[in-house]
C-alpha cells in the first residue's frame, strides 16, 4: 500500500476557518447580552417604592396625562378590565394630585378602588385605601344599589362605619358636610281684565314696565299739548270770542297742534289696550330669592298659647249677714309667651 502524501494546509484555508470560528464567537456573546438584560414589559415592574424600593421613580403626572389615563380606565371598566384598570390608574394614585380637578379625582379613587374590589385576584386593602381617599373629597358620595356591585357597597360602607369623621353632617348639604337653607317667596298675583282698558296700568300689570312707561310718557306729553293749546288758542280771543288778523295765524297753529295732540293721545291709548290684551293672563306668578326667613316663619312666636290648666277659685264677696264666703268654681287664663 502506499501512503497518500499529506500535504500542509494552505494560508487561505487557516484564514477562513478563523474567520469562521470568530463568527460564531460573536453571536453566542450577543445571545448572551441579549438574555442578560431584562427587555421593557417582560419584567413585572411594582409602584415604585412599594415594590421593593429599587424602581425608579417617575415624575409626577400633568393633569392632562391624568384626564387621559381617566378616560382609558373608563372604556376599560366597560369591556371588564380590572387589572388593566390597575395598571394604568396606579401610577396616578401614587402621584401628587394638587392640580386636577375634584370632580377627576373622585372617579379616579372611584374607578381603582372598584377596579381593586372587582379584579380576579381582589386587592382590598388598596380599594380601602382609595375609598377613604375618595370620601375625604366627597363625604356624600353613594354607589348605586343595583348596578354597583354589592362587594364594593359593603366595603365603601365599612369604611364609613370605621371612619366617622368621613360621615357628612347632613346628606343634603355641602361636600364639607355643611348644612345651609334657601328661602324661595312664590307669590301669586290675580289680574284684573278692567285694567287693560286703562293703559299704561295694563302693562303695568302684565309685568311690562318698560312699555307701560313709554305709554305713560307719550300720553302725558300729547294730553299735556292738548290741553295747552286749547288755552292758548281761548286766549287769543278778543272779547266778542273772534280772533283778530293779528291772532288769527297763530290761533290755527296751536289748533292744528292741539288736534295732533288729541290724535296721538288716541293712537296711543288704542295701542295700549290692544297691547295689554294681547298680553293678559288670569294670573301672575313672582318668585324671589329670600334673603332670611320670611315673616310668617316668626308669627308662633307672637301669637301667646293659653294655659287652660291652671284653675283658680276666687273668693266670694260675703252678702249681708253672712259671716263667711263660699268657694266659687272659676278659670284663669294665663298666656304664656313662647321665647
Amino acid at each position: 500500500m502506499h501512503a497518500r502524501p499529506r500535504h500542509p494546509p494552505s494560508p487561505t484555508g487557516l484564514a477562513t476557518t478563523a474567520l469562521a470560528m470568530g463568527v460564531v464567537c460573536l453571536v453566542l456573546a450577543t445571545t448572551t447580552l441579549v438574555q442578560a438584560q431584562p427587555i421593557d414589559g417582560d419584567v413585572e415592574t411594582g409602584p415604585g417604592p412599594a415594590a421593593g424600593g429599587e424602581g425608579v421613580e417617575a415624575g409626577p403626572l400633568t393633569a392632562a396625562e391624568v384626564d387621559a389615563r381617566i378616560d382609558t380606565a373608563r372604556d376599560l371598566y366597560i369591556l371588564g378590565d380590572y387589572d388593566g384598570i390597575v395598571v394604568e390608574l396606579l401610577p396616578v394614585v401614587q402621584s401628587p394630585l394638587e392640580d386636577v380637578e375634584l370632580a377627576a379625582r373622585v372617579d379616579l379613587y372611584r374607578l381603582f378602588g372598584l377596579a381593586c374590589v372587582l379584579r380576579p385576584q381582589p386587592d382590598t386593602d388598596q380599594a380601602y385605601e382609595a375609598f377613604v381617599a375618595l370620601l375625604k373629597l366627597d363625604p356624600r358620595f353613594q354607589f348605586l344599589d343595583g348596578i354597583t356591585p354589592p362587594e364594593a357597597i359593603a366595603l365603601l360602607e365599612r369604611v364609613r362605619t370605621e371612619h366617622p369623621e368621613l360621615t357628612p353632617k347632613d346628606p343634603n348639604g355641602g361636600p364639607d358636610g355643611s348644612f345651609g337653607v334657601i328661602y324661595i317667596e312664590r307669590e301669586v298675583v290675580q289680574n284684573r281684565f278692567w285694567m287693560v282698558f286703562l293703559p299704561p296700568l295694563g302693562q303695568i300689570q302684565n309685568g311690562d314696565e318698560l312699555m307701560g312707561f313709554l305709554l305713560l310718557a307719550v300720553e302725558s306729553l300729547a294730553l299735556t299739548t292738548n290741553i295747552g293749546s286749547f288755552t292758548i288758542v281761548e286766549s287769543l280771543r278778543d272779547a266778542n270770542g273772534f280772533f283778530s288778523l293779528a291772532n288769527k295765524a297763530a290761533a290755527e297753529s296751536f289748533q292744528t297742534a292741539q288736534l295732533v295732540a288729541i290724535g296721538v293721545l288716541v293712537a296711543a291709548v288704542g295701542f295700549g289696550i290692544g297691547h295689554a290684551w294681547y298680553n293678559y293672563t288670569d294670573e301672575r306668578v313672582r318668585i324671589r330669592k329670600l334673603d332670611q326667613p320670611p315673616p310668617e316663619f316668626g308669627l308662633r312666636t307672637l301669637v301667646p298659647r293659653w294655659d287652660v290648666s291652671a284653675i283658680q277659685a276666687p273668693p266670694r264677696q260675703p252678702a249681708c249677714g253672712e259671716c263667711a264666703s263660699e268657694d266659687v268654681s272659676g278659670m284663669l287664663l294665663r298666656a304664656m309667651w313662647p321665647f
